[in-house]
């Protein structure tokens, strides 16, 4: 335990080196603007209320599901918001765990399996720091990566109990976790577990944190059956991964300041390290097949990978297809129709996550197997080479800290309690750089939690989007106010230059509130 407890502390101070100088600004720096406070509203939201009934989109119910719960990060992040009062608390001390935690999680799996401390460390190292998994910083829900990975370790030492609970933390974090654990307990069942009374005890826990993970994810289902909804099929061609995108380096490498960055691709590249001992790995996984937790990850990696590319295989840059179908139809195309949940997945390309994932696990267990003064070497510098590759200091853009939130949000939560309000100018997720102003919004809502028709999140619904065009086109007229009020608006924000005819109820430097009588 103390052995642990020191490595840790380890991965921690790795962290604050990695994230320096943000550990001495967490109020007020963040790593992405947009997802980044979408993120942060909905930690500050489960932290005031786990209710699935938000304050945006008004009046709309279930909009917490618009987007992942994050329910075990809410937790984390509650006593810090509660004593200190700043609401990016919450994102910046998960994200600060999503290196530390991920990091330590994976330590303890490999030290499980290889009964090897540096080979261990190294494998934390290895994909909490790589560049893979730092590509993913802004969407919290995946770079928050350890309770899969504690959820994987509790599954193969048997721990069932613990399993379950962390198979629902890992799903009430995002549905792609629920996914993922599916597929590594599936493949570990067939692979992993030789005895039938083995298989079947498995099967049966792994049903029993589907039966009770499934009513936290009602309300998924309730808003696709309400709005009729599922991604089409081409969202999710258009965001699948692709072959090429495993040489594009994404701007957290130091390369990509030789290299060239081409923005049509998902930034897929592993990490020169991270790369270089996959490739290894992989020549030297003949001798270690017959090892069943080698099996297990090699097939996982590849059927992650398989999953990445989507439901087509893009041939040149493109999907060829034959009518609707594509020409090279690849297993997710299958899922996309026959799994609940899949046609709600617009982003197949994270799939690569749970790949790189996989492949740590298979380096890990054939660095295990070296010889003790090569094994050595390849922990030492290996570490070494994998943190010199990150583009040290990351970019963080500043929002304001709650004492500096703009004087509106501020008199709003001490006037007009729980009166529904709209902000304009208004935009919708296709308004670029607009969104960045309802993203803000979200985040000054956390001091005063009006309920607000305006919105942003990984879902909006068609007839919200409509309006908002029109709303942007026509306000103030006669009909979009008397559209408001039919809403149950009580309160318009809108810039001073703008002639309203509303009664006003409060006046500052660039905004004013109005009262729809």
């Amino acid at each position: 335990m103390r052995k642990n407890l020191l490595v840790l502390g380890l991965f921690s101070l790795l962290t604050i080196w990695v994230t320096w100088p943000l550990i001495l600004h967490m109020n007020i720096n963040i790593i992405d603007r947009i997802d980044g406070l979408l993120i942060t509203w909905i930690l500050n939201w489960n932290v005031r209320s786990f209710s699935y009934n938000t304050n945006i989109f008004y009046p709309y119910i279930n909009t917490l599901a618009f987007s992942d719960l994050l329910f075990p990060e809410a937790l984390i992040a509650l006593p810090f918001v509660k004593i200190f009062g700043e609401p990016l608390l919450a994102y910046n001390i998960n994200f600060l765990l999503g290196f530390a935690l991920t990091g330590f999680s994976l330590y303890l799996l490999l030290d499980y399996l290889t009964k090897n401390k540096p080979v261990a460390f190294l494998i934390g190292v290895l994909f909490s720091f790589s560049i893979i998994h730092l590509n993913y910083m802004p969407h919290l829900q995946l770079f928050n990566f350890w309770p899969v990975v504690l959820a994987t370790l509790f599954m193969l030492q048997k721990r069932y109990r613990l399993f379950i609970l962390m198979f629902l933390a890992a799903a009430l974090t995002t549905v792609m976790f629920f996914y993922f654990l599916l597929a590594i307990g599936v493949i570990w069942g067939i692979w992993g577990i030789s005895g039938f009374k083995d298989k079947l005890r498995l099967a049966g826990f792994l049903l029993l944190a589907i039966l009770i993970t499934a009513p936290f994810l009602l309300p998924y289902y309730l808003v696709s059956r309400q709005f009729h909804y599922q991604r089409p099929i081409t969202d999710a061609i258009n965001f699948s991964f692709q072959v090429p995108d495993l040489l594009n380096i994404g701007t957290v490498s130091r390369l990509s300041q030789y290299i060239g960055i081409k923005d049509n691709l998902t930034p897929g590249y592993l990490g020169g390290v991270f790369m270089l001992l996959t490739v290894a790995a992989m020549i030297g996984v003949r001798k270690m097949w017959k090892q069943k937790y080698t099996k297990t990850f090699v097939i996982l990696a590849a059927s992650s990978f398989i999953l990445a590319l989507g439901p087509g295989l893009h041939v040149f840059r493109n999907t060829i297809h034959v009518g609707p179908i594509p020409a090279i139809p690849l297993p997710y195309l299958v899922f996309y129709y026959l799994v609940p949940g899949f046609a709600g997945i617009r982003t197949p390309s994270r799939w690569i996550i749970l790949m790189a994932f996989a492949f740590a696990m298979v380096i890990g267990l054939w660095v295990g197997r070296l010889k003790e003064k090569t094994k050595w070497a390849v922990c030492v510098l290996g570490t070494i080479g994998i943190l010199l590759e990150i583009s040290w200091p990351l970019k963080y853009v500043q929002v304001p800290s709650v004492k500096n939130f703009p004087p509106e949000q501020s008199w709003l939560k001490d006037n007009f309690p729980g009166a529904p309000i709209v902000q304009f100018p208004i935009y919708g997720w296709w308004d670029q750089p607009g969104v960045e102003t309802e993203t803000l919004r979200e985040y000054y809502s956390t001091i005063h939690w009006h309920p607000m028709y305006n919105g942003y999140s990984g879902f909006s619904p068609k007839e919200w989007e409509e309006s908002v065009k029109w709303l942007q086109k026509d306000f103030p007229s006669a009909e979009t106010i008397s559209f408001l009020k039919g809403k149950g608006i009580k309160l318009v924000v809108a810039p001073n230059s703008w002639k309203i005819g509303l009664k006003k109820v409060a006046g500052f430097d660039k905004d004013s509130v109005y009262e729809i009588l």
